[in-house]
C-alpha cells in the first residue's frame, strides 16, 4: 500500500466524536506509560511503583491532574510531555470549581466546595447547626405532588435550582448525598411543599 498524506481541512474541535478521539488518545497514552483505568471511576488512572509507591491520574476532558511522592510526579510528568504539549500550571489548588487541601504529612487530601456550600446556605436560608442524619422517616419515599398541593411557579423554578446544585455537590465533594438527591430530582416536574 501506499503512503498517502491528507489535507486536514477542519480541527477536530466542534465535531461529534472529538471528544471520544480525545479520549482514546489519552488512554492510549495512560496504557503506554503502565496505567491501569480503574472501574469505580472510569476517569482516573493509576499505577503502583517500587520506587514512588501510589501514582494517580484523574482526567477532566482535557484537564489532568497527578498525585503521589513529589519525584514520582515529576518523572510522570515529564513521561506525558512526551506524548502531549501540556502547560504545567503548578500545586493543585482548585479542580473543577472544587478546593484542594493536601496534607502530606498526615497522607489525605480533601476536596470540598465551599463557595458552592456557601452560595446553596444563602439562596435557602438554611439554619446553621448540625445536619439531621436522615431527611425523611424511614420506609418513606417522595413521589410527585397533587397538582392542588404543587408549588407556585417560581418556587417551582427555586426548587429545581436547589436539586441542581445538591446533583453538582454530590458529583463532585458530596458523594454522600447523591441518591437522596437523585430521588429528589426525579420529583421536580410536581415539586410541593415538602420536597422543598
Amino acid at each position: 500500500p501506499k503512503n498517502v498524506a491528507l489535507l486536514l481541512l477542519r480541527t477536530i474541535y466542534g465535531l461529534k466524536n472529538s471528544a471520544m478521539a480525545w479520549w482514546s488518545k489519552m488512554l492510549s497514552a495512560f496504557h503506554k506509560m503502565d496505567y491501569k483505568r480503574s472501574e469505580a471511576d472510569p476517569c482516573l488512572c493509576f499505577k503502583w511503583t517500587a520506587g514512588f509507591g501510589l501514582m494517580t491520574w484523574l482526567s477532566h476532558v482535557d484537564d489532568c491532574c497527578i498525585t503521589g511522592k513529589k519525584e514520582g510526579v515529576l518523572q510522570a510528568k515529564n513521561e506525558m510531555q512526551t506524548h502531549f504539549e501540556c502547560d504545567d500550571i503548578g500545586e493543585l489548588k482548585e479542580h473543577v470549581g472544587c478546593k484542594i487541601n493536601c496534607k502530606p504529612h498526615r497522607g489525605h487530601l480533601r476536596v470540598a466546595q465551599p463557595v458552592l456550600l456557601q452560595s446553596f446556605g444563602d439562596e435557602f436560608n438554611l439554619p446553621n447547626g448540625k445536619a439531621p442524619t436522615l431527611p425523611a422517616s424511614p420506609g418513606e419515599s417522595l413521589t410527585k405532588g397533587e397538582p392542588s398541593e404543587q408549588l407556585p411557579a417560581f418556587l417551582q423554578t427555586t426548587c429545581r435550582s436547589g436539586v441542581g446544585k445538591l446533583l453538582h455537590l454530590a458529583k463532585w465533594s458530596r458523594p454522600e448525598i447523591k441518591n437522596r438527591a437523585r430521588e429528589l430530582s426525579r420529583c421536580m416536574c410536581g415539586a410541593t411543599m415538602h420536597h422543598l
